[in-house]
């Protein structure tokens, strides 16, 4: 029987359980939208049509013969703003998580709820796994059955 190709495709999301700072399990689970997903497409295209947006800018600077000065940030200003574009990038692809509770009530999973706990530095710990489960291309691989 010849090889199907289609099971290289990547998974339509995937889990990442959240450790504390001892690397210990926690149970909360973060689903995310694998690259295929609409939501990952939606979020490439934007951030994409960004940074097309920022490069016709410098070209046209330059063809016009000024130097380009970039959006005039300062260093602070650069890093908050990748920091946020990071942010924004992760609750795009969040899907769910598991069910948690926030100062004794329940905390739902909702964009403006993620982005809240993601921009937290004390909770650094839950952007630092978020932004690594995403970089890494094995967290979507399908594990094929074996015989």
């Amino acid at each position: 029987m010849a090889f199907d190709i289609a099971a290289l495709a990547a998974a339509d999301e995937a889990d990442c359980e959240i450790v504390d700072a001892d690397g210990k399990k926690t149970g909360w689970v973060w689903t995310f939208a694998g690259p295929g997903h609409p939501a990952t497409i939606a979020i490439d295209n934007e951030m994409n049509a960004y940074r097309l947006a920022r490069d016709a800018a410098k070209e046209k600077a330059q063809a016009n013969g000024r130097k380009w000065k970039g959006d005039g940030e300062s260093p602070e200003e650069t890093a908050e703003r990748l920091r946020e574009q990071s942010v924004n990038y992760i609750a795009a692809r969040l899907l769910r998580w598991s069910d948690i509770e926030m100062a004794g009530a329940p905390y739902p999973c909702t964009k403006e709820n993620a982005r809240a706990i993601l921009s937290n530095r004390a909770m650094g710990v839950v952007i630092d796994q978020a932004n690594a489960f995403l970089i890494d291309e094995r967290s979507f691989i399908k594990r094929l059955a074996t015989n």
